[in-house]
């Protein structure tokens, strides 16, 4: 199981976390991290790229960091670098179960999963009937490569949105018709309202998205 991150040196901690947490329920990972940073991890394959478009015509009031959208230039590395499936997983993430059934689900280009109950707003913005949320994504690199993915992320589209575009945006809105949702376990964000809620220790991926509060809250969890 290849699975990737992509973050700069103020995310280590999150991600030494997470990998704790991945292990403890899963073997024969393979780790990679992708940065635009000087980062050296022991045991963790580690590529920098720096090649990252500056000026984003259609990132707006962003909150994010440049680092974040190097997950929508991860087909670049296939394959010299990473093979033709990869998991990738943002770094506020605690594992609670096997990947086994995330890993061996079919995927044409994007597997992930749909947004809480804010991603309706997002969905009716774009005219859509889901919000896809790009903090866990099963991804076909070999299969977005042919579709030229990345070069047209990063290209200006009209369409706007009147809160903020980013990249969760970018990719909901050219790449709707390639998202294939899976079930929520696999991305399950904390102290986030759900219209069919699950019980936080039954999701097999508890992401702790957001602010500082719910991001402490990962690094004093106990394992």
């Amino acid at each position: 199981m290849e699975i990737v991150f992509v973050f700069d040196r103020n995310y280590i901690p999150f991600f030494l976390k997470c990998r704790e947490s991945i292990l403890k329920h899963n073997k024969n990972v393979n780790f990679t991290v992708v940065t635009n940073d000087d980062i050296s991890l022991d045991g963790v394959s580690v590529i920098k790229m720096t090649n990252l478009p500056k000026d984003l015509k259609h990132r707006r009031n962003d909150r994010i960091t440049d680092a974040t959208y190097l997950k929508l230039c991860l087909p670049l590395l296939y394959p010299k670098y990473l093979g033709e499936k990869i998991l990738y997983m943002d770094t506020d993430i605690i594992c609670q179960g096997s990947l086994k059934e995330l890993w061996k689900t079919d995927c044409d280009f994007i597997c992930l999963t749909e947004s809480h109950k804010y991603g309706r707003v997002q969905a009716r913005e774009l005219n859509h009937q889901k919000y896809g949320l790009t903090g866990v994504m099963l991804m076909n690199l070999k299969a977005l490569n042919e579709i030229n993915f990345t070069n047209r992320c990063f290209q200006p589209f009209e369409k706007t949105v009147s809160k903020w575009c980013h990249e969760e945006t970018i990719l909901n809105t050219l790449f709707y018709g390639k998202l294939k949702f899976v079930d929520k376990k696999f991305n399950y964000c904390h102290n986030r309202d759900y219209d069919d809620p699950i019980r936080e220790e039954d999701a097999i991926l508890l992401h702790y998205c957001g602010g500082r509060e719910n991001k402490q809250d990962m690094l004093e969890r106990k394992l």
